[in-house]
C-alpha cells in the first residue's frame, strides 16, 4: 500500500514555511466532488495549510477559492466533509486539487473520513488478494498496521500566525 500523504514540497503551490502532510485521497474509493453550497471561505480564517490538507482528484477544473462538498462511500457509510481548493493541476483527463480547512473540526471531520476510505482501500484489496473481511475486521487490521503513519491536520492559525489557544 502507497503511503497515504505527501509533503507539500512534493506538490505545486505550496505556501508555507514549514512542511506538512497532503493527505492523498485513495484511488479504491471513488470521491465524488460538488461545489457546496453557500458563500465561500475568502473572509474567514483557514488553518494554516503548511500543516497540511487533503489532495482529491476530480474532473472538473475547479478554481482555487472554491468550497467543495467531497462525499464517498466507504464501510458501508455514505460519508462526507468540505475543503476549499488551494490548488489544482490538470492530471490526466481531470484534476488534482489540494484542500484546506477553516476550523479543527472540519479538518478533524476530513482526516477521519479520509481514514475510513483508507480502511475500505485496504478491504477491497483482501478481497481481491483473496480474504474476505468485514468492514469491522478491516478496520482492526489497518489501525494496526497504518494508523500510526496517517497524518494530523493543521493546527489552527490565525491568517498564517500563532496558533490558536
Amino acid at each position: 500500500m502507497h503511503t497515504p500523504f505527501a509533503l507539500w514540497e512534493d506538490v505545486p503551490g505550496r505556501h508555507a514555511a514549514r512542511p506538512g502532510a497532503l493527505i492523498r485521497h485513495p484511488e479504491a474509493v471513488p470521491a465524488r466532488l460538488a461545489v457546496a453550497p453557500g458563500r465561500g471561505w475568502r473572509d474567514l480564517d483557514l488553518l494554516d495549510h503548511g500543516e497540511g490538507g487533503v489532495c482529491v482528484e476530480g474532473r472538473l477544473g475547479y478554481l482555487p477559492g472554491t468550497v467543495l462538498e467531497v462525499s464517498v462511500e466507504a464501510c458501508g457509510r455514505d460519508l462526507s466533509y468540505r475543503g476549499q481548493v488551494l490548488w489544482r493541476r490538470r492530471l490526466g483527463g481531470g484534476f488534482q486539487f489540494a484542500l484546506a480547512f477553516s476550523s479543527p473540526d472540519q479538518a478533524f471531520q476530513a482526516r477521519m473520513v479520509e481514514q475510513m476510505c483508507y480502511i475500505e482501500a485496504y478491504r477491497l484489496r483482501s478481497a481481491r488478494d483473496g480474504e474476505s473481511l468485514s468492514p469491522d475486521e478491516a478496520a482492526a487490521r489497518w489501525i494496526a498496521a497504518f494508523s500510526g503513519d496517517f497524518p494530523q491536520l493543521g493546527a489552527p492559525r490565525r491568517n498564517g500566525g500563532e496558533p490558536h489557544a
